[in-house]
């Protein structure tokens, strides 16, 4: 029973999310039209897609991992986050300016990301309960 409770409490917690993710994206939108900056809606969607990700986490329930999970840490979520990033930094790096911005152009890629850095980092700091 207990287990029941806690997927409907995820559940629950999952319709109150996607109404929060409506919030933001939506002020992130309006905030972006209005100043005129891009920055404002990307960074909405690359939040709500890394939140996302580390709710999925809960899903399967968690306990405090200790020590963190070094390999998931340095070897996916870091790579997630870099690559889920990197693109809207194009302007500012002193390289491969058309391959990032033709990523960016794209915004599958960076919500895939988003989420398996998200779900990876939650992963490295906690692990599931049996």
């Amino acid at each position: 029973m207990p287990n029941v409770l806690s997927k409907l409490l995820w559940l629950i917690g999952a319709v109150l999310m996607i109404w929060v993710n409506n919030e933001v994206l939506s002020f992130s939108k309006l905030l972006s039209q209005q100043t005129n900056e891009s920055i404002y809606g990307i960074a909405g969607t690359w939040l709500v897609a890394f939140w996302s990700g580390a709710y999925l986490v809960l899903l399967g329930g968690l306990k405090r991992r200790r020590p963190l999970n070094k390999p998931m840490f340095f070897l996916v979520f870091l790579p997630c986050l870099i690559v889920s990033i990197l693109p809207y930094t194009h302007a500012y790096l002193p390289f491969g300016g058309t391959f990032f911005h033709q990523l960016m152009l794209s915004s599958f890629h960076m919500i895939f990301f988003s989420v398996a850095s998200g779900f990876a980092f939650m992963l490295s700091l906690c692990k599931f309960q049996p």
